[in-house]
């Protein structure tokens, strides 16, 4: 999609970059996903939760946060903040997830209202990195798109299918794709997927394709320690070269007709979702349920 459009509530592409654990990569693949599809021409904005201390903060030098002036005439806050960096529109909400069930329906309003651009995202990643497990769900469940991330340690994959069985517990019924990133090589990726696509069909009757993987690189943990996305100062690594085949796949779906929501439509869905108690199976604690992965998939 070209950049262009002009009517503020034009359908985007909206994907979760997520997982079932901490610490396996999500934001530093976040950004440089969202970075690739600007490179296509696509104008692409990053979610990440501000009030959470994001690993986006630590992983690159980001700007100064831009907030606009409030009116003098005007007595709800600007709870927006916006920054760019290389052409990614990274954004973030004052108001933490967890208060939006209970916050001033204005003032919500306005700020989701503000979480999209006049000319309308093409592409809004969410990077749930930092995120409670009740804020993760509700941001997957209302997406076009759950991309889950594994590594090859197995406790991602029991973590990474019982949230699967969550999502699918509470009636998801988009598009989920798994990404396998720190592997040696693609036939070990293929390894792993198949392994746990497996297992998640056999125990909750649904597929989960490949979108692609990441290989362990050098390069990538270079890049941090420059304050930079690895795709920049490192474009002819393999990293790098795989991020281009993850947005080529991402494409191919978006032909394929991914459901698209407009923003405003999207974080209504989230609030919805905040508002309620999930589904769980048993009635067990949320928290306990993702930490125990529910096994299956471990191996």
């Amino acid at each position: 999609m070209q950049r262009g459009r002009a009517v503020k509530e034009a359908m985007a592409t909206i994907m979760t970059i997520t997982a079932g654990m901490p610490r396996l990569g999500k934001s530093q693949l976040a950004l440089n996903l969202a970075l690739e599809l600007v490179r296509r021409g696509c104008w692409t904005g990053l979610y990440y939760e501000q009030a959470a201390s994001s690993t986006l903060d630590r992983l690159v030098k980001l700007p100064p946060v831009v907030v606009q002036e409030r009116r003098a005439d005007d007595d709800i806050p600007v709870d927006v903040l916006r920054r760019g960096y290389q052409g990614v529109d990274i954004i973030a909400c004052r108001i933490p997830l967890s208060s939006w069930a209970d916050t001033d329906r204005a003032r919500l309003q306005r700020g989701i209202g503000m979480l999209d651009i006049r000319e309308g995202y093409d592409e809004l990643l969410v990077d749930t990195s930092g995120m409670s497990a009740h804020e993760a769900l509700a941001c997957n469940l209302a997406a076009g798109l759950v991309v889950v991330v594994v590594t090859p340690e197995p406790d991602s994959r029991a973590q990474a299918f019982a949230l699967l069985r969550v999502l699918l517990l509470n009636g998801y019924h988009g598009l989920l794709r798994l990404l396998v990133n720190r592997v040696s090589c693609a036939a070990d990726a293929g390894d792993i997927q198949q392994s746990f696509n497996r297992r998640v069909h056999d125990h909750l009757g649904v597929d989960i394709p490949l979108l692609g993987f990441v290989p362990e690189d050098a390069q990538v943990g270079l890049a941090e320690q420059a304050g930079q996305a690895f795709s920049t100062v490192f474009p002819d690594s393999e990293a790098a070269a795989q991020i281009v085949v993850l947005a080529d796949a991402i494409g191919e779906l978006e032909q394929a007709e991914l459901r698209p929501l407009t923003v405003s439509e999207y974080w209504g869905k989230v609030r919805e979702v905040l508002a309620k108690p999930l589904l769980l199976p048993g009635g067990a604690d949320l928290d306990a349920v993702l930490a125990a992965g529910n096994g299956p998939a471990a191996d």
